[in-house]
C-alpha cells in the first residue's frame, strides 16, 4: 500500500497553489488585461485587504485539491506524469463546473470568447500545477526489512 507524507502533500499543494495564482495573474492582466465585465468593481464592494486574502486562499485550496485528488488517483495508478496530469484535468473539470454555476447565480455573463480563453488556460495552468505538486511527493512504502525508503 503506498502512503505520502502529510507535509509533502502540504507543500505541494502550496507550490501547486501558488502555480495556479502566478497563472491566474497571467491570465488576468496580460491576456485578458483587466475586469472581463465592463463597469465591473473587481474589487466588489469589499475592502482590497479581505479580497486578496480570499483570492490567495482559493488558489491555495484548490493547489492542495489537486495535490489530495493526484495522491488519490495514485491508490489506482502507479505514480507518472499522466497521473499529474489525468488529476489536474480532472480539479479543472470541476473547477470549470463551479464557476459556471457561480458566474450563473452571480447573474454574471462573460463574452464567449472570454471563456473559452479562460478555460483553455485554466486545463493548461491545472496541469502544470498538478505536476510542480507532485514533483513534492515521495512515495514511502515499507522494505521487507521494515525501513521506509
Amino acid at each position: 500500500m503506498r502512503s505520502a507524507n502529510v507535509l509533502r502533500i502540504i507543500l505541494g499543494g502550496i507550490l501547486a497553489g501558488l502555480v495556479v495564482l502566478v497563472g491566474d495573474f497571467v491570465l488576468d492582466s496580460l491576456l485578458l488585461g483587466g475586469p472581463w465585465i465592463p463597469g465591473a468593481d473587481p474589487f466588489g464592494q469589499g475592502s482590497v485587504a479581505c479580497v486578496l486574502t480570499l483570492h490567495l486562499g482559493s488558489r491555495l485550496v484548490l493547489g492542495l485539491l489537486v495535490v489530495i485528488t493526484y495522491v488519490w488517483f495514485l491508490r489506482h495508478r502507479r505514480a507518472s506524469l499522466v497521473t499529474a496530469i489525468v488529476a489536474g484535468l480532472f480539479v479543472w473539470g470541476l473547477l470549470q463546473i463551479y464557476l459556471k454555476i457561480s458566474r450563473a447565480a452571480a447573474g454574471q455573463c462573460p463574452p464567449e470568447d472570454v471563456v473559452l480563453i479562460e478555460g483553455v488556460w485554466n486545463a493548461l495552468v491545472m496541469t502544470i500545477s498538478s505536476i510542480a505538486g507532485s514533483c513534492l511527493l515521495r512515495e514511502t512504502s515499507p522494505n521487507p526489512s521494515g525501513e521506509q525508503r
